[in-house]
């Protein structure tokens, strides 16, 4: 852990591991003494308090070499190059002002760049590109996805009124009112609010539930049509009794709402719950 006022750059996370291996190869001697904490803080400053103060009146301090001195429970060795290389694989504020770094050291470093080092192999084989060239590919693929997306919206925002249709004929029947939960996991949000406002104008009795899984992420996109609403399904107040489904939240309007939770049980199992709470808020309705 060290004290430092704000989050870490990439470029501030170089320059630690770049010093931190240079000191390594330094090999400079590291010295312990336990010192009185009042003297250990008149010798070197409060800045032995990196991370954090020790909890006792006497103070470890390991001295390496001229380079620096700090408090600290568990350093053993007597030379800074027995550490071997160091390898900084994570960085976090864990509270206001102080930030941890985890790192890798010896073999484990090593074994940690060789596996990266196959990684960017196994990817460069894939692209069937040099490992230099691995970001321009996958830049080319990306902007390829974005194209493709931007075409897809405008086939679903074309075709909206025919999907809309679709999407009415299988929505499940409580008394004079419609519902409709969307199984399919890969669909997005802009096809949700596309053909979600679509079924509503074709249906107005129609409530609309699309779901958009990401990870371990459930995003819930509601819509209720007018004659849902003038029966009493507000869209805001349906997302709030779903979301608890997923162990999450939401809010909106009458008409459209979004929220979302947790995908604690798994998308099918998910869906089914959605819909037989959609069908019981209906039926309450009704």
């Amino acid at each position: 852990d060290i004290t430092h006022y704000a989050a870490l750059t990439d470029e501030q996370v170089n320059d630690i591991e770049r010093l931190a291996n240079d000191v390594v190869r330094m090999n400079l001697p590291v010295t312990v003494d336990i010192l009185p904490r009042i003297e250990a803080e008149r010798m070197y400053g409060f800045s032995l308090y990196q991370g954090g103060v020790a909890p006792s009146k006497n103070l470890r301090t390991i001295s390496i070499g001229s380079f620096d001195v700090e408090g600290c429970g568990g350093t053993h060795i007597s030379h800074s190059g027995e550490i071997g290389l160091i390898k900084i694989i994570k960085t976090e504020r864990i509270q206001d002002g102080v930030v941890r770094l985890e790192f890798v050291a010896g073999e484990k470093a090593v074994e940690l760049i060789q596996k990266r080092g196959d990684l960017l192999s196994n990817i460069s084989g894939i692209l069937e590109c040099p490992q230099e060239k691995i970001v321009e590919s996958i830049t080319v693929m990306k902007d390829g996805f974005e194209e493709s997306r931007r075409n897809q919206r405008g086939v679903v925002k074309q075709f909206s009124n025919i999907i809309a249709n679709e999407v009415i004929s299988q929505a499940i029947v409580v008394g004079d009112l419609k519902a409709y939960v969307n199984r399919n996991e890969f669909l997005d949000e802009d096809y949700h609010i596309t053909i979600g406002a679509a079924s509503i104008e074709v249906e107005p009795n129609l409530v609309y539930c699309g779901l958009v899984l990401r990870k371990k992420k459930i995003s819930l996109f509601l819509f209720s049509g007018q004659g849902a609403q003038d029966r009493g399904v507000k869209a805001f107040e349906l997302i709030k009794e779903l979301t608890k489904i997923v162990r999450g939240s939401g809010g909106g309007d009458a008409r459209f709402a979004q929220g979302g939770g947790a995908n604690i049980e798994g998308m099918n199992e998910t869906t089914d719950a959605l819909i037989n709470e959609v069908r019981k808020i209906l039926q309450n309705i009704t």
